[in-house]
Order: C-alpha cells, then sequence, then structure tokens
C-alpha cells in the first residue's frame, strides 16, 4: 500500500513538474514571437533552458549566436563577443541589472514576472504589441 502511494505521489509530481515547463514554454513563446516578428524564432541558448529543451516544437534552438533572432542569457559569463550586439533576453532578474538585455522572463514568490526596459527595446528599433505594453518599465 505504501509503495502504490509513493508511486501515485511521484506521478503527480513529475506530472506537475512537466505543465510547469510547459507553461514556461509557451511564455517563452509568446515573447520570442513578440520579439523575433517570426511563427518560429531562432533561439540560442549557451545554458540550456529546460522549458524550451522539452517543448521546443515552436522554437529552432540554433548552434550560434550569428544564426538566432534572440539570445538567451542566463548568466553573464555565458555572453561573448560575438553575442553581443545580438537582441538580448535574460531568464533571470539578475540579467536585467549588468548585460544590454532587452527584458527578461523570471520566476519570483513562485509566480511567473516579464519586465522589459524601455530604453533598450527602443535601441533595437522594438515596438512591443497593446498586450505587452503593462511589461514595460523605464531602467533604473
Amino acid at each position: 500500500m505504501k509503495f502504490f502511494s509513493l508511486l501515485i505521489l511521484l506521478g503527480t509530481i513529475l506530472f506537475g513538474a512537466n505543465e510547469d515547463l510547459r507553461l514556461e514554454s509557451s511564455i517563452y513563446y509568446t515573447i520570442a514571437k513578440e520579439l523575433s516578428g517570426k511563427t518560429r524564432p531562432k533561439i540560442y541558448m549557451r545554458s540550456n533552458v529546460a522549458s524550451i529543451q522539452h517543448f521546443s516544437s515552436n522554437f529552432e534552438i540554433v548552434n550560434s549566436c550569428d544564426d538566432a533572432d534572440i539570445v538567451l542569457v542566463t548568466y553573464k559569463k555565458n555572453i561573448t563577443a560575438q553575442c553581443k550586439d545580438k537582441l538580448l533576453f535574460g531568464t533571470r532578474y539578475k540579467t536585467l541589472l549588468k548585460e544590454p538585455t532587452v527584458g527578461a522572463f523570471f520566476w519570483q514568490k513562485g509566480r511567473p514576472n516579464i519586465l522589459f526596459y524601455k530604453s533598450r527595446l527602443k535601441k533595437h528599433g522594438i515596438t512591443l504589441s497593446k498586450d505587452f505594453q503593462k511589461y514595460i518599465d523605464n531602467e533604473k
């Protein structure tokens, strides 16, 4: 009986984690589509983002910054010189503080957060749709 209960608990946890990854991937896709203007954006990641790796059918994952529409930044050390001029988008809040990322998607207190900096979007000539206006902030 304990084994059966443990099996059900483990299944519930795994299913829930899978749904979280699916939700996160969906959010990344909506953002990438908005930033790139493409229905199947090319994404470059030096550090893998689990949700995009597991649910990558909406993205084209490329092996080089040169081929990417968007470069996902997880850590400062992940950005090479050839990527600096590309459209950078952060996967953590900290990437907004020191990197020239146009925005970031991150989890805080169990909730998804999206933030774009107006001046950085302007630098790349990006105007977000009405649906994304509430996520735009002035750089601090």
